[in-house]
């Protein structure tokens, strides 16, 4: 254990306290990778597109889009149909944990898939609804993930929802967008949270030769 040494005056005497050292923070993941690389991305979400059930295709938009708009589980269950201006391509993103509320473009292709869902559940007034009508729970955008997850042998380090969030980052560093678009496009407040992607990307080292 390191030591540091404080010294202090009390009544005039000189002494010194011994104090540990502050520790670092330790990394919340443990040293393992939390993003996927775009092979493995491409792979889970055709796993998922694949699927059989009542609820396949909500479960291949939802996380397609908790991608594609770097969401957090619990934001997923925020989106709401009044939130998506159909006539100007245009959707509401909803952010927690103190990151910025913006608004984000839909290509074509998006509103399209958008609209066969509203279809598909006309009553609800969330985009991807739970039970009860309601915005779907955060354990239950957890199960759709772990499942599909499992499906093509993802690491259990990998195997959460936050994972496209990262992966979201990544991938726009990997691409050459700036900081300061992926900053917005996720919403951070601090551009530190964004940088911590460079570190992710060989991006920054392609250029290296020996």
């Amino acid at each position: 254990m390191k030591i540091v040494s404080e010294e202090l005056q009390i009544k005039g005497v000189r002494t010194s306290v011994l104090e540990p050292a502050r520790k670092r923070k330790a990394d919340p993941y443990g040293g393992h990778r939390q993003h996927l690389f775009e092979s493995e991305l491409t792979q889970f979400l055709n796993t998922i597109k694949q699927g059989k059930g009542k609820h396949a295709y909500r479960n291949w938009l939802m996380l397609y889009m908790a991608y594609r708009y770097g969401l957090r589980r619990e934001e997923i269950g925020l989106l709401r149909w009044v939130d998506v201006n159909f006539d100007q391509g245009e959707i509401y993103i909803h952010r927690l944990k103190g990151s910025k509320s913006n608004t984000h473009p839909l290509d074509g292709q998006e509103l399209r898939k958008l609209r066969r869902l509203k279809r598909e559940y006309p009553a609800a007034p969330f985009i991807f609804a739970g039970y009860g009508g309601k915005g779907i729970s955060g354990k239950a955008v957890s199960k759709v993930f772990k499942a599909a997850a499992a499906a093509i042998a993802l690491p259990e380090e990998l195997s959460h929802p936050h994972v496209l969030r990262h992966t979201r980052g990544y991938l726009m560093v990997e691409k050459g967008y700036p900081l300061r678009i992926i900053q917005e496009w996720l919403g951070h407040k601090q551009i530190q949270h964004t940088v911590r992607y460079t570190a992710l990307s060989a991006a920054q080292f392609r250029d290296v030769v020996d």
